[in-house]
């Protein structure tokens, strides 16, 4: 697990919580990425704040150094896909809701 994961998961985390109005039982790992992740960006993050938190990890930083900073600024970027991964486990892989009710 690199900083920007757990940054990128803490922030996702809250939002999937605010949006469900707090029906999520949270996992010990999660409550730890939220924690993380408004100390540093605090309850409301911007994209610029997610982007310099990215780069002070050290997988921001090799990225950084690869020339690759335009993959900081994709991956902060928030509410890009209308729809979310759902783990199928009675088929055992990803699906898809495509708010038809059908998953694919």
């Amino acid at each position: 697990m690199t900083g920007e994961d757990v940054y990128y998961a803490g922030v996702l985390g809250s939002r999937l919580i605010s949006a469900s109005n707090n029906r999520f039982l949270l996992h010990d790992a999660t409550r730890i990425a939220i924690e993380a992740a408004e100390h540093r960006l605090g309850k409301q993050p911007s994209k610029s704040g997610l982007v310099d938190a990215f780069r002070e990890t050290q997988g921001g930083k090799n990225l950084v150094q690869l020339g690759m900073d335009r993959d900081l600024e994709l991956a902060a970027t928030l509410d890009t896909c209308r729809v979310v991964p759902i783990w199928n486990r009675g088929r055992g892989s990803i699906a898809i809701d495509l708010c038809d009710g059908a998953l694919r």
